[in-house]
């Protein structure tokens, strides 16, 4: 998180462009720390459950939704580090980040035929992959 952000350093705000970012970092947070209990509470969920019972419907949505919100939320974070517009190159790296965000979102609909832990274990891949493809790209 702290690489890829580049920390949480002190930031001059010198133009409306500066202010519009740090609003975005700043804002970005809240649904950030709600969904990284949310996903707390899910996994809890899901190891108290017996090994092959399958997860409620409307909790494997939480938790995939989730986890949806946490990868979305830090996508944000990292625009916010590029004041004005960010540079295409920024933009190429977020649209696969938005994508794998979004397919985290839909592995709710799976909650219904799988099981809690397959449930997880798909979440966990796709966690997994999205660590992988941001490490290809840190800001400088």
């Amino acid at each position: 998180y702290f690489d890829g952000v580049k920390g949480a350093g002190t930031i001059t705000l010198t133009s409306k462009d500066h202010i519009r970012a740090y609003q975005q970092w700043l804002y970005s947070h809240l649904p950030l720390t709600m969904a990284i209990a949310s996903v707390a509470v899910g996994i809890r969920r899901v190891i108290m459950l017996p090994t092959w019972e399958i997860l409620p419907p409307q909790e494997a949505w939480i938790l995939s939704a989730s986890l949806g919100v946490c990868m979305l939320s830090l996508n944000t974070i990292f625009l916010s580090s590029c004041p004005g517009r960010p540079p295409d190159e920024a933009l190429r790296f977020v649209i696969p980040q938005y994508a794998l965000a979004f397919l985290t979102c839909i592995v709710g609909g799976l909650g219904a035929i799988l099981s809690g832990i397959a449930v997880l274990g798909i979440l966990t891949a796709f966690s997994i992959l999205q660590i992988l493809a941001s490490l290809r790209y840190l800001p400088e």
